[in-house]
């Protein structure tokens, strides 16, 4: 047989086999397991992310209720524009906001990238509450991260999961506690239950630089990478003239920056903005300076002109900015900025002649270990 005839006897089997398969009836839909669903839910959460970032300028969404220019959620863009089923109870739950817990959800949150939205984290819970068996991450640098058992997650991965599985106990703390937020993480609810006796297994968190397990370790700011912070978020009340709880944000220190998550993302997100806009008006006012003084620029905040202005009487008003977070005017001090909100001021002398020429001004976020926005003149 040559190998033409070969060829076309192989052919005619192959249309006949394929011929005698569309007369078969359909073969029936291997339904997926539980745990594929749940996989698959988070999947489509993801492709509806990536659908509201596409269109709302890039940024992705904070939680389930935030809208796009044409007032689509995330929800909206999920098949059939609802929540997808609880592969374990058969309701409509997911995505639920924030890390998830309960067994079947899928949850979802955006995280800060330099002030915007541009990043996310989505999680899928098995069977077993709080075992989150796949978990979606977009980071900052644009890189899109799935891992479950057949991936080893990065550093920044793990940390971040932290921060997500700390959050998830603070609601099912509050969820316990009338909505009252945890004050700290040894403080019992209503319930009983401290912040700790809800993360699983009611045992800290593994740090996953040291190995041990001591996450959340600390109030505030967290000191070395792998560390996370619990802490309330106050603001100042002026009728009560003092500071009332609002909501809490947890801090998660990673190799290059810090991760934050919140329950009140777009107030830190307007707070963290107002920042940026002081660091803006102290460097306007710098440069006024500058301008009236021969392109010389001040020493410190409370230089003068020959005309008596300082830097402080070229601001809005004539004072000192308000410190978004704290309710006080505060702002440039002279120096590094040491406290949240808070904007500073150095002067450079880089020529040595005496003769200020060049800045570097900065700005604090929530977090006052890292710098939320800093400007640098010349540029380096």
């Amino acid at each position: 047989m040559t190998k033409k005839n070969y060829l076309s006897i192989l052919f005619g089997l192959l249309i006949g086999v394929s011929g005698c398969g569309t007369n078969d009836p359909e073969a029936p839909e291997i339904p997926l397991t539980p745990e594929q669903q749940l996989v698959e839910n988070c999947r489509l959460v993801k492709a509806a992310a990536e659908q509201f970032a596409a269109l709302n300028d890039g940024h992705y969404p904070i939680d389930n209720t935030d809208l796009t220019p044409d007032s689509l959620t995330l929800i909206d863009l999920l098949p059939g524009g609802q929540l997808l089923d609880n592969p374990y109870s058969g309701l409509r739950t997911s995505p639920v906001n924030g890390g998830a817990n309960s067994p079947g959800d899928v949850g979802y949150i955006g995280q800060r990238c330099d002030a915007t939205i541009g990043s996310y984290a989505i999680t899928g819970v098995g069977e077993t509450a709080g075992d989150r068996i796949i978990t979606i991450r977009m980071t900052c640098g644009g890189e899109l991260v799935e891992w479950n058992n057949d991936y080893t997650p990065k550093l920044d991965d793990l940390i971040v999961e932290n921060c997500f599985i700390v959050q998830a106990a603070v609601e099912a703390y509050m969820a316990g506690n009338n909505g009252v937020i945890p004050p700290d993480r040894t403080t019992p609810n209503l319930e009983g239950n401290t912040l700790i006796d809800l993360l699983p297994n009611g045992e800290y968190l593994v740090n996953p630089v040291t190995r041990n397990a001591t996450e959340p370790s600390r109030d505030g700011s967290p000191h070395s990478i792998g560390e996370i912070s619990y802490s309330e978020l106050k603001e100042y009340d002026w009728d009560l003239d003092d500071y009332v709880v609002v909501g809490y944000y947890i801090i998660g220190r990673g190799v290059r920056r810090n991760f934050t998550v919140t329950d009140r993302q777009q107030w830190l997100l307007y707070k963290e903005r107002k920042v940026v806009e002081n660091c803006l008006l102290v460097r306007d006012a710098v440069e006024a300076f500058a301008a009236a003084n021969n392109g010389v620029y001040p020493a410190i905040t409370w230089d003068e002109l020959p005309s008596g202005e300082s830097v402080i009487d070229l601001l809005p008003d004539g004072r000192l900015l308000l410190n978004p977070f704290w309710g006080f005017r505060d702002s440039p001090v002279n120096g590094a900025a040491a406290a949240s909100g808070q904007v500073g001021y150095t002067a450079t002398d880089r020529n040595g002649d005496g003769a200020c020429d060049g800045y570097t001004i900065d700005g604090l976020g929530i977090n006052f270990y890292d710098e939320l926005y800093v400007i640098v003149h010349p540029p380096e």
